[in-house]
């Protein structure tokens, strides 16, 4: 899983545990994103207790990937997130790696 499921409120962390279709994660995501839009950081952290789109969005991906793999097990299922790196969108994280690091 992504460290964001750690930092969300727990309600929300036990829905992502339990989502069991892949439409329940963009479900989750559509909140979320509706959320940002309408209250900003403000609204995300009252009700996610998590404001940083880049992390929610890897906690989406990594969420959606095992439902995937459960709603199509014919199929060999794989998401690829980049690793936790010094990027312009990282700046005043615990990142320590560099990009040519990978």
């Amino acid at each position: 899983g992504h460290i964001a499921i750690h930092k969300v409120r727990p309600e929300v962390r036990a829905a992502f545990l339990a989502a069991a279709r892949t439409e329940d994660v963009l479900d989750l995501a559509r909140r979320f994103v509706a959320d940002a839009a309408g209250g900003g950081k403000e609204a995300l952290l009252q009700r996610w207790g998590y404001a940083h789109c880049y992390g929610f969005s890897k906690l989406c991906l990594t969420t959606s990937v095992r439902t995937m793999a459960a709603e199509y097990p014919e199929l060999i299922v794989h998401g690829c997130t980049p690793g936790f790196i010094k990027t312009d969108m990282t700046q005043g994280s615990a990142a320590t790696g560099t990009p040519e690091e990978g």
